[in-house]
């Protein structure tokens, strides 16, 4: 975090181990559909990290809830879209890898051993 300014401040939303001994099987399998490789960590080894660059953290909160029922919601609105037709079929194979990918992560994120968190911190005034 050297590019963030004395004074400066961060807001990550991050997949975050809460449970190490169940979350690399959980995350194995939420893997299988991610087009890039995810490096999950704890949420203190995040503190670390940002401690190490000289952050202060002000907040870490769990949206895990939230952010399942937002998904939720929104593969819920696509069942009506689907429902009328209007998706060419060529682009049904595509939504549906889409659909998959999104409820495995909410399957992932009830297991409750990796979470979706918020996390704030500034970098402090000299």
């Amino acid at each position: 975090m050297d590019a963030v300014e004395t004074g400066g401040q961060v807001l990550l939303a991050e997949y975050v181990v809460k449970k190490p001994a169940e979350a690399k099987e959980d995350a194995a399998e939420w893997a299988k559909l991610e087009k890039r490789k995810h490096h999950l960590s704890t949420l203190d080894q995040i503190k670390q990290g940002l401690s190490a660059s000289h952050m202060d953290v002000h907040l870490t909160l769990d949206i895990s809830e939230a952010f399942c029922g937002h998904i939720t919601h929104g593969l819920a609105d696509l069942t009506d879209v689907l429902k009328q037709e209007s998706i060419p079929k060529d682009q049904r194979p595509w939504i549906m890898w889409e659909v998959e990918l999104w409820a495995r992560k909410v399957s992932m994120l009830e297991s409750g051993s990796i979470g979706f968190f918020l996390i704030h911190a500034s970098k402090a005034k000299e």
